[in-house]
């Protein structure tokens, strides 16, 4: 049995104190001190963490989607702010972000919250079924709360939000007490 993780820079550990470059960067390996470690020493397994600085739910659909699963893989997703967009290439992935100033004229034109919401909840329940298919054990997350926004067709339980308790030593992101308080949750759902 092991872990498998996937989301943005909150499954990743920027900012916890083993993740931070000089720079501010996010380390060049994942953080020992993110919730998906703290599952897996909890549980007694190995993992292999996913997440990415910067990720969209479209490549965190994206990857899952290309992953190579092992049967006894339990995956745990920690889906991302809903704002966030990409176009994927045939060998890149162009992230599209509202913090990029090139990007303002995507979020000025062509997005809004009811059609990223709805884009998130397809992907959702895509990977949901897609993982079903592979009998695959998944268990999701997000780091936005939509609860009232979802839709009345989705079929698929979000399980808690990933809340953040105390700051990481970047200032923006969940320190390690979120980590370890949010690695208890899923801890809790899984052995459930």
């Amino acid at each position: 049995m092991r872990i498998v993780a996937f989301g943005c820079s909150y499954t990743y550990g920027h900012g916890l104190p083993d993740c931070l470059d000089n720079d501010g960067h996010p380390g060049p390996n994942d953080s020992k001190l993110a919730f998906p470690a703290l599952v897996a020493k909890k549980l007694e397994c190995e993992y292999v963490n996913l997440g990415k600085s910067g990720n969209s739910n479209k490549e965190i659909w994206n990857d899952i989607l290309n992953f190579k699963f092992q049967d006894d893989d339990i995956v745990i997703i920690t889906w991302t702010y809903y704002s966030r967009f990409c176009i994927i290439k045939s060998n890149t992935t162009q992230r599209i972000n509202p913090w990029n100033e090139r990007d303002k004229p995507f979020y000025m034109n062509y997005s809004n919250r009811n059609d990223m919401l709805l884009d998130f909840y397809t992907r959702l329940n895509h990977i949901n079924t897609y993982l079903q298919t592979k009998n695959i054990k998944s268990f999701n997350y997000v780091i936005e709360d939509s609860e009232n926004e979802s839709p009345e067709w989705n079929t698929v339980d979000i399980l808690g939000v990933f809340q953040k308790i105390d700051e990481a030593d970047d200032e923006c992101h969940p320190g390690e007490h979120s980590h370890v308080v949010f690695a208890d949750e899923i801890h809790n759902h899984i052995i459930r």
